[in-house]
């Protein structure tokens, strides 16, 4: 039996435009500091993967590929790591 891809794929969306158009002028401002910090720990440029998570460097799983280390502009910003 064939394995299903994950849902979540990375994309060509811009990850400026996406943390731009964050409403929250503090979550913005958090954004934008997460990047900063992760662009700087990991010396990679951010992906989107799906619509809502900026994604640093990539993994192969079985599943299928995924981001090292990333986080999502939700309420409060948490980071995960792979």
């Amino acid at each position: 039996m064939a394995k299903a891809a994950p849902k979540t794929q990375k994309t060509k969306a811009s990850v400026t435009e996406f943390i731009g158009a964050v409403e929250s002028d503090a979550r913005r401002k958090d954004a934008k500091a997460v990047d900063k910090m992760l662009r700087a720990a990991t010396g990679e440029k951010p992906a989107m993967w799906g619509p809502s998570i900026v994604g640093y460097g990539q993994y192969q799983t079985p599943t299928g590929p995924w981001p090292r280390i990333g986080f999502p502009c939700a309420k409060p910003i948490w980071c995960f790591m792979c």
